[in-house]
Parts: C-alpha cells; structure tokens; sequence
C-alpha cells in the first residue's frame, strides 16, 4: 500500500514533562502508554483509534501546541503546497529514528503479522516537518518509510497495534534500565 492522499496518523501532545503528562492522561483514560523508542525526543504513546496515535512527548520548539500529523505520499511537494497556500513550513525535514536496539522487535512483529518481510523494517519511520496554517494553527506532515506506512493501514485497531502497544510498554522498562546506567 502506498498512501495516495493526506490521511491523519497521530495527535501529537507537546509538554515539558512527557513522562508527567502522560501519566496525567492515562490517569484520566486508563490508555497504558509506552515509551516511543524514537531516538529525538522522550515520548509516550498509545493508540486511541484504528490508525491514529495519540503521543505525548518533550517539546521540539518552545511555541508547539497540540498537533494533528498527516501521512502524505511526498513530503518535499507536500511542503510547496503548504506554502503556496499561505502556510509556512516551520522545522527542516525531521528524521524520525528509533533506538538501534528495538528493531528486532519491529522485524519480528511484522513478519508474525505478515506486512512483508522483516528486512523492509529500517532505523526510521520516516520524515516529519512542522507547519503551520495562515491562522496560526499547527500541523504535521509525515512521509512514512514504505514499511510504516503498513503500522496505519487498518480500519480498525488491528493485531499489530496491540502488539506494537504492548511491546512500547516492554521498551518503556527497558530503556529506563538503559538510561538507569
């Protein structure tokens, strides 16, 4: 599957203490975040609808607000649309990278899932960039690697979202331990 057209993934929570906030949140909705394995910033996550993350995690700039992140086919031709339209594309491309470590585990999910084969599975999701509208509001853009685009793809919170769900949980303990030494 290749993503054709925009189509939201995430809600990002931008905060200065993601581990505070998303202990807040999951007080409230009992969602069990995890920790993302992203290598940029400290994050949580869980997911809160078929296909669409809910993250909460340390702020990249100062002035973000909460975010919606759209999956689009070309992020470079997606950014020229931002601003032609008025917009303002706010970050250069954001790479976004996972710990070295945790790619195995993606590898065995989605061959046990049968997404394709465990060498699609690479260091990085994929592109990201902040913008924002003419009236100030901020969204994301997000090109997924080919093997990601596979995670958001279902109609309904699948096998892989629970098991990538309780796998981030497993991470959470494992890089506290890692950060520990």
């Amino acid at each position: 599957m290749t993503i054709s057209s925009p189509r939201l993934i995430a809600v990002t929570m931008p905060a200065s203490n993601s581990r505070d906030l998303a202990s807040f949140y999951d007080k409230i909705f009992a969602l069990n975040f995890g920790r993302t394995i992203k290598t940029d910033n400290t994050a949580f996550q869980t997911w809160i609808s078929a296909g669409v993350k809910l993250n909460i995690g340390d702020r990249y700039m100062d002035t973000e607000t909460t975010m919606v992140h759209l999956a689009v086919p070309n992020l470079a031709d997606y950014a020229k649309r931002v601003t032609a339209a008025g917009g303002k594309v706010m970050t250069a491309v954001i790479p976004l990278t996972y710990h070295p470590e945790f790619i195995p585990d993606y590898k065995e999910k989605f061959a046990q899932f049968k997404f394709g084969t465990p060498d699609e599975v690479t260091e990085t999701l994929g592109d990201f960039q902040i913008c924002s509208d003419p009236q100030g509001n901020r969204f994301g853009i997000i090109q997924l690697a080919a093997w990601a685009e596979k995670l958001f793809e279902h109609g309904e919170i699948s096998k892989i979202e629970i098991a990538e769900q309780r796998a981030s949980i497993g991470h959470s303990d494992r890089l506290e331990a890692m950060e520990a030494h």
